[in-house]
């Protein structure tokens, strides 16, 4: 199928998510452009999607020159602090804040650019530690400690589901996120992004309140194994 193709079955999904939802606001969709050439990222113009996420910052920096520079390009991966500097002059959002010491990172690239990034907290639903994002249970203390950090401004949540769970369990699993999101949302008014849900679980996302929701594979086919 072409990428117009794809893009029609997931508008008409999103439609019906959120038609069963009862929403009335409108859902973004960030391409995911992970082993993705210039050229068929370039065509998600073609369909309406000027955001993008880039999980890898190597990928970023290789193709930043060689796309189209009215995209909106927002870092959506695992992010090490000495990859931070390659950021701060290409993205608008680092989607992926998980920790004080990349916080910090962030804020110390950033107040030396003259300029504040916005970041979305990630929430670790999987249980094991060593994976990435805040534990639930820390989500909430670690948004209000960011207020520290002029470098810096809290936009929202991020999270993924994990993948060996079935799709209502998912839903178990985006909900338990949009009840953090409303807590953050009440004390920090500014924090109205919500974004959970990638191709195979972006209907449930929506249905648990996403905002927004990251698609690679549902827009362009799967990708070659590398």
């Amino acid at each position: 199928m072409t990428l117009a193709e794809n893009y029609a079955v997931v508008r008409q999904r999103m439609e019906d998510a959120i038609a069963l939802s009862g929403r009335k606001d409108n859902v973004k969709i960030i391409g995911i452009t992970k082993t993705r050439t210039p050229e068929e990222i370039d065509r998600l113009l073609t369909v309406g999607i000027d955001t993008i996420g880039e999980n890898r910052i190597q990928e970023l920096v290789d193709k930043y020159d060689k796309i189209n520079s009215c995209f909106d390009i927002q870092v959506v991966g695992q992010l090490q602090t000495n990859k931070v500097k390659y950021t701060i002059d290409r993205v608008s959002c680092i989607q992926s804040l998980d920790r004080t010491a990349l916080a910090e990172e962030i804020d110390k690239r950033a107040g030396a650019k003259g300029r504040v990034m916005d970041v979305l907290v990630e929430v670790n639903l999987t249980g094991n530690p060593d994976r990435g994002g805040v534990e639930p249970a820390g989500v909430v203390d670690f948004c209000d400690r960011l207020g520290a950090y002029g470098g810096l401004r809290l936009k929202g949540l991020m999270a993924v589901a994990p993948l060996d769970i079935p799709a209502e369990a998912r839903r178990g699993v985006f909900a338990q996120v949009y009840g953090l999101y409303c807590r953050v949302r009440d004390r920090h008014p500014d924090a109205d992004r919500l974004s959970m849900g990638m191709s195979s679980d972006y209907y449930e996302a929506i249905l648990e309140g996403a905002t927004e929701i990251r698609l690679g594979t549902a827009l362009f086919g799967k990708r070659e194994k590398i």
